[in-house]
């Protein structure tokens, strides 16, 4: 079975001191036999009003045991607070695929533009069309 965890930045700082870069270990549930895939998104959002939105959200440091889930900003933009759920799927787990594409791919960040698309390849192609769940990260 898949699991599910959250992180916010609340759990490691107050809101009302806000950072760039806030980060937490995070333990899975259980240990796996090999590292799980992630997938994740923003399930909150509390930043200062009259600056851009500017958030990357992403996980590293993963292994069987746990990871570390990540909520920077830059620029002018202020960030409060964040949350992200975070689907911790074992590596046996093949009934979901995952893909991910991050718009600097395409530009940088300082020269923004109205429309960004991407083709995301997964690993295997399917039979029947799948069923899309897509998270802002």
């Amino acid at each position: 079975m898949s699991a599910v965890s959250s992180f916010n930045t609340q759990d490691v700082r107050l809101w009302n001191n806000p950072q760039t870069q806030t980060s937490k270990t995070i333990n899975f549930p259980q240990t796996y036999v090999a590292t799980p895939r992630l997938a994740w998104g923003i399930n909150m959002l509390d930043m200062k009003c009259g600056t851009n939105l500017r958030v990357r959200t992403y996980n590293d440091q993963v292994d069987p045991q746990k990871y570390t889930a990540h909520a920077d900003t830059w620029a002018d933009t202020t960030l409060y607070s964040a949350g992200i759920h975070t689907l911790v799927l074992k590596p046996a787990n093949l009934d979901i695929l995952t893909g991910q594409f991050s718009t600097e791919e395409d530009h940088p960040w300082n020269q923004p533009k109205a429309q960004t698309s991407r083709r995301i390849n997964f690993e295997r192609p399917f039979v029947t069309p799948p069923k899309v769940v897509v998270f802002l990260k």
